[in-house]
């Protein structure tokens, strides 16, 4: 990779081979290797809010419109759901092990992602019902 994320330089201070101090010496030449991995996975929560105004002319409320597709209190946005479909149907994770994963990772409690996996399946927004 041309530019990577980070770098991570080790400088030698000491002569391997008598034991003379490196410090003032100039670097004759930079070696490197490149670590590829994935980075934390974290739950993020983006809440959108919309202005309620009153006019002064006939008192009407006014509001703003949240953007195409918010629709619930409580959804999950598609990067979410993708992880999902393609864990648990073509990967043929069992829902709990998909759950337990997603908590281990993220350190974020999934249980009603997993009470609206039908509708995230079928692309219907999710309905958020509290367990009987």
């Amino acid at each position: 990779m041309d530019e990577p994320d980070a770098i991570a330089q080790q400088v030698i201070e000491v002569c391997q081979g008598c034991g003379a101090s490196l410090v003032e010496r100039s670097i004759v030449e930079w070696q490197w290797t490149q670590v590829h991995d994935v980075g934390p996975l974290e739950m993020r929560v983006k809440e959108h809010q919309v202005a309620v105004k009153q006019c002064n002319c006939w008192g009407q409320r006014n509001q703003a419109v949240f953007p195409v597709g918010v629709t619930n209190r409580v959804q999950y946005a598609s990067r979410l759901r993708s992880l999902m479909v393609y864990l648990m149907d073509y990967q043929l994770l069992p829902s709990a092990r998909f759950a337990n994963g997603i908590e281990l990772l993220s350190y974020s409690p999934c249980n009603l992602l997993l009470r609206c996996y039908g509708n995230v399946v079928i692309g219907k927004p999710a309905k958020i019902y509290p367990e009987a």
